[in-house]
């Protein structure tokens, strides 16, 4: 048998290839072309050569196809960076929803989809505007080769990350193409929070009976329940102390609270549960609250800390002073 490996005639070449063989890495997905721009707050556009939404997992990618023979600093890197940018611009994340939404009703995908995930039509509707709008995507990079430049890019990057190798051969006559690992990736890395935060984004509504993503103000989003109550999430992951789970909240984050009139917040507790903790008792734990401060002596963040051991409660270290939460929470199944 002849092989002979060969290059890529120009990075369309490999993107066509993608999109007709994305099934084969991320299983029944729903795949859309990147033929728009997504832009920045700033309006600095840039155009994905993909998104995939995956219903199964309650995740969101953009696909990015690339040769390495484009530079991963000047380019790969840049384009990628603008990306994760883009996506935190609200007008780009409702673009990207509608064209899922298009994509769904022009494939008539709906019917099977309430099938397939027993669940209402409204609901499968709530679901993925809730996954686009309140969830960070992973980036998703097919690309021919690797080198170092492209593992350190990779791993500096603030976000979950994916990278699949595709490579061309020339066998016996005929052009084939080959991912050397499969199905697998040959890079991946996880950002701890970033990864479960928006894997429980879903979870979360669900405990509390359902409710919806309604709108962002800076970083900071807000969900209503079904009868309207107003509210934001903040998380934790588990840290190996007698008071597990920390929390910061800027003296900004605060006064948006207070402006948007949310009845709760709810605190994650990593892999644990949740605290859904009324707004007036936490304004009355900040009173007292640890904080850290500028040099000018202003309030820089507070320190909220939640106990789980022997009871749920809000603690101050200082004054040992607790607030029993056990009303308040909801345990992940």
């Amino acid at each position: 048998m002849a092989i002979e490996k060969k290059s890529f005639d120009n990075e369309l070449e490999l993107d066509i290839w993608v999109q007709n063989n994305f099934t084969q890495f991320f299983g029944d997905v729903i795949y859309i072309p990147g033929y728009f721009f997504i832009n920045t707050k700033r309006n600095k556009g840039s155009k994905p050569d993909g998104f995939i939404l995956d219903l199964k997992n309650n995740s969101w990618s953009i696909v990015e196809v690339e040769l390495l023979k484009h530079g991963v600093w000047d380019h790969i890197a840049e384009q990628i960076i603008r990306f994760i940018v883009a996506v935190n611009n609200s007008v780009s994340q409702r673009k990207i929803r509608d064209l899922f939404f298009s994509e769904i009703e022009k494939r008539g995908l709906i019917k099977n989809l309430v099938i397939k995930l027993n669940e209402l039509e409204s609901r499968i509707i709530q679901r993925i505007e809730t996954i686009v709008e309140s969830q960070l995507p992973d980036i998703v990079l097919f690309i021919d080769e690797l080198n170092e430049d492209l593992e350190d890019m990779v791993e500096a990057l603030n976000a979950t990350v994916r990278v699949y190798q595709v490579q061309k051969y020339l066998v016996n006559g005929s052009i084939e193409y080959l991912a050397p690992q499969g199905n697998k990736t040959i890079i991946e890395t996880t950002v701890e929070e970033v990864k479960d935060t928006q894997g429980r984004i879903l979870n979360t509504l669900d405990l509390l009976g359902g409710g919806k993503h309604v709108s962002t103000s800076g970083n900071i989003k807000f969900y209503s329940l079904g009868n309207g109550d107003l509210f934001s999430i903040k998380y934790s992951k588990r840290y190996d102390t007698d008071v597990p789970f920390w929390y910061g909240i800027t003296p900004s984050a605060l006064e948006k609270y207070r402006n948007s009139k949310i009845k709760y917040l709810v605190f994650i507790l990593g892999e644990d549960g949740l605290i859904r903790l009324p707004f007036g008792i936490l304004e009355e734990y900040l009173q007292n609250a640890n904080t850290t401060n500028n040099s000018d002596g202003s309030i820089k963040h507070y320190h909220v800390f939640i106990k789980v051991d022997p009871i749920k409660c809000l603690y101050i270290n200082q004054v040992k002073k607790q607030w029993n939460l056990e009303e308040y929470y909801y345990e992940y199944e």
